[in-house]
């Protein structure tokens, strides 16, 4: 397959968004002259995740749809809520100019290939 061929493959995907995360001792450095000018770092025990789930094309990218706390993505919650309600009107947009969110997502809907991972 040419590199021409993937505009036509949309992928999905979700991920879980978590915020006030700990921070990363190895990546997160603060240099200071004396340890007293560190700042400390505050530390959420129990930090809120939220999954996200969105999909990009060569052409453009869906809405985010992020899910409620405490929701499980079933197959009747993907099928009901993240696709009919989000991927499903993404495919109907017209516009080809501008920003790559609000943009078509494929010009030839036969040809587009859902590449879902069954995750």
């Amino acid at each position: 397959m040419d590199i021409q061929g993937l505009g036509t493959y949309d992928f999905p995907n979700e991920s879980p968004f978590v915020f006030f995360s700990a921070p990363n001792m190895k990546n997160d450095i603060v240099w200071a002259k004396y340890p007293e000018q560190v700042p400390n770092a505050e530390v959420v025990k129990f930090p809120t995740k939220n999954m996200v789930w969105g999909a990009m094309i060569a052409s453009g990218l869906s809405s985010l749809h992020i899910m409620p706390d405490k929701v499980t993505m079933d197959a009747k919650y993907y099928q009901e809520e993240v696709l009919a309600k989000e991927f499903l009107p993404t495919l109907n947009r017209r516009g080809t100019t501008g920003p790559v969110s609000p943009r078509k997502m494929v010009e030839n809907m036969s040809e587009m290939i859902f590449m879902q991972d069954n995750a």
